[in-house]
């Protein structure tokens, strides 16, 4: 500061340009010692521990020396942010992509990431966006001409996925051509993309065709209600024809016999219904009345539903169950649940917990 003061008494003291060129020249040195180089070491200390923070996530992640150059390197839009690289599917898809783009042998390293950090299966929450999200063996239907084809996601890896026919051994398709294909998300939305067929292949007594990835994926809902996967404890009880009279007239609930209830897990929920799951194969037929027994936190639900569907799978019986009358209390009750249950999964999925 005396070096300031020096150059406002010379200022002051005399007008000649020279030394007005020599304050200014003081000046900017006070600026450039007491500003500049401060805020440039604060920088270049800022950046260092950047790069240390990420080499110690790299580490934890078992990324190679490589794989580690490589994400730095393509990661540049996301300095202000770098969890989302490790934890963000989103953006792993889009480092993914310029690394191949510009290093095309890099189809195994990529694939090395991929499954290091975790996005070979995107969590039941996060919707279908891109073809290499799809799951390996998922069925659906090739289109093409007009005309549909059964057929199943066979492989797939950095930059195709190969759908093979599943019941018949041909069809009239031929390198070049654009196919369409449509199936069913595990979260019951009705999805397609279309892309082109760059090579044809025999596995077996199936021809698989060799498409390219794309990163539009259409979906439809198939359902109003979102469901919520889960695992949570439930009874289900059917009903004399006494007791379903009386609650579909005075909407008076039966009396739950311990002993006439029937164990199982809720797999998912909404407030269009569940799936209860349970080692014991009902005796009842499609559209049979019930009502399931739960507990959402602290509070204990009795909800009247239709039994729609029945899938067995090795000695587990799991049922589609259709809620209808449901109480305002009772719907903004799961609602609510389902909400508060989704917000968790996600943060946990985006802090890298899940």
């Amino acid at each position: 500061m005396d070096t300031l003061q020096q150059a406002v008494n010379i200022w002051y003291s005399s007008s000649n340009t020279g030394n007005i060129i020599a304050v200014l020249s003081i000046l900017l040195a006070v600026i450039f010692v007491f500003f500049l180089i401060p805020y440039a070491l604060e920088e270049i200390k800022q950046a260092n521990k950047l790069k240390e923070n990420f080499h110690k996530d790299a580490e934890e992640y078992g990324l190679s020396s490589l794989e580690e150059q490589l994400v730095w390197k393509y990661s540049k839009d996301y300095r202000w942010n770098m969890s989302l690289v490790f934890n963000n599917k989103k953006v792993f898809e889009i480092i993914a992509s310029r690394i191949l783009k510009d290093n095309p042998n890099y189809v195994d390293i990529v694939s090395s990431l991929r499954h290091r950090l975790g996005f070979e299966k995107i969590p039941w929450f996060l919707p279908v966006s891109s073809t290499k999200d799809i799951e390996l063996y998922q069925m659906g239907k090739i289109i093409f001409n007009e005309r549909e084809y059964e057929a199943v996601v066979w492989d797939k890896d950095e930059i195709n996925i190969y759908l093979a026919l599943y019941y018949l051994k041909t069809a009239p398709i031929k390198v070049g051509d654009e196919i369409e294909f449509s199936f069913t998300t595990s979260d019951y939305a009705k999805a397609y993309f279309k892309s082109k067929v760059v090579a044809i292949s025999e596995d077996g007594d199936r021809s698989v065709y060799k498409v390219e990835h794309v990163d539009k994926v259409i979906r439809t809902p198939l359902r109003e209600a979102v469901r919520l996967e889960l695992n949570l404890k439930a009874y289900l009880y059917i009903p004399y024809t006494e007791e379903l009279e009386a609650y579909k007239e005075e909407k008076v609930l039966p009396e739950l016999d311990e002993s006439s209830l029937i164990e199982g897990t809720i797999k998912d929920l909404s407030i269009g219904g569940a799936r209860f799951c349970t080692n014991l194969s009902l005796p009842v037929d499609l559209e049979h009345s019930i009502f399931l027994k739960f507990n959402l936190y602290a509070q204990e639900l009795i909800v009247y539903g239709v039994i729609k569907s029945k899938i067995e799978n090795i000695g587990r019986y799991c049922y589609g169950i259709k809620f209808d009358e449901l109480s305002k209390e009772q719907e903004e009750s799961i609602r609510s649940y389902v909400i508060e249950q989704q917000r968790l999964e996600i943060r946990a999925y985006k802090l890298g917990e899940s």
